[in-house]
């Protein structure tokens, strides 16, 4: 039997709920217990102010809920309410997370929680997308925007999460991420050196083996035929480097892990420069196996998930 709208909204609210840990009562203010109980059983349809303060005591956009009660009648299924990947935090003593000369550092946590976020947020893009345009919107953009669209979501969550980094105003965007204290610093330029700290994010979804690429439909996890890893960006100038690892999880590009450098040197990256009358290409700048050791071997968390483990360990991970 076909659910209703009321009984998908239902379902979707007590799941959200269960996750929060909350329970019926825990709503007051919001919606009565008895109110929160007709809902979650389909008796009742609530207004959309409704939806904002329920979804504003699940700590969610009430966008979520919707999206969710409508994935649930068009397909039967709801999709994880979070990010279903359980990370491994680095916390050894010998990490070097810091991004000043002066010391300051982010946490494995930071990472941790803006990387959750952003898979989260990726999971209800998508579903909104399918729901409205009808397609999957990662067969609409490829997958070198994929990491971008990635990338920019983390960038954001992260600055909203950290006390020390902001979003950086510069529109050469080199590093992604300053410290805070020089955002109304006029005198602070040139920041592609990171003369004053920073963290430029890059992201990557891996080297596949030769003739893969073309064969491997969107959406497969693309694990088990890479080759090696390695992070792309427009010019050797890039000391302190988060660098990501995405993959497909579920048929959703999903942040599966980070490695950090604050060592890195222009040889670490090679530069092809394009040549005289060759178009609008830009210069292209590749991590050398050089910048991959010191990632890996200052890696800041990975997927709780033996087949990515033991592809990180052939690279030389410690773990």
């Amino acid at each position: 039997m076909k659910k209703s709208i009321n009984q998908a909204f239902g379902r979707v609210l007590a799941a959200y709920r269960q996750l929060e840990g909350l329970s019926q009562e825990d709503f007051e203010g919001a919606a009565h217990r008895t109110y929160i109980s007709d809902l979650e059983r389909g008796l009742k349809s609530p207004t959309l102010e409704v939806v904002s303060k329920l979804a504003e005591r699940l700590k969610v956009h009430p966008t979520e809920l919707i999206a969710q009660t409508f994935a649930l009648l068009e397909t039967d299924k709801m999709r994880s309410p979070q990010s279903v990947i359980k990370y491994i935090l680095n916390n050894s003593t010998k990490t070097d997370f810091t991004y000043t000369n002066k010391g300051e550092t982010f946490t494995s946590e930071e990472v941790e929680k803006a990387a959750i976020l952003t898979n989260t947020t990726v999971i209800t893009l998508a579903m909104i997308f399918q729901q409205v345009v009808g397609i999957s919107l990662f067969e609409v953009i490829d997958k070198k925007q994929t990491g971008a669209f990635i990338g920019a979501i983390f960038v954001s969550n992260f600055a909203n999460i950290s006390s020390h980094l902001a979003l950086n105003p510069s529109q050469t965007g080199h590093p992604d991420l300053i410290p805070k204290e020089y955002l109304n610093n006029s005198s602070v330029i040139n920041w592609d050196q990171f003369p004053h700290g920073g963290v430029e994010v890059k992201t990557s979804c891996g080297n596949l083996k030769t003739g893969v690429t073309n064969n491997l439909p969107v959406g497969d996890a693309r694990i088990s035929f890479l080759t090696g890893l390695d992070w792309k960006g427009h010019h050797q100038y890039i000391n302190n480097l988060l660098a990501l690892f995405w993959d497909y999880f579920e048929g959703i590009p999903t942040i599966m892990s980070a490695f950090y450098s604050n060592k890195l040197v222009p040889d670490d990256f090679s530069n092809t420069i394009p040549k005289a009358g060759g178009g609008r290409t830009t210069s292209v700048c590749v991590t050398k196996k050089t910048a991959r050791n010191k990632l890996i071997n200052n890696w800041v968390l990975l997927p709780d998930l033996p087949v990515y483990i033991q592809f990180f360990r052939k690279l030389g991970i410690n773990y």
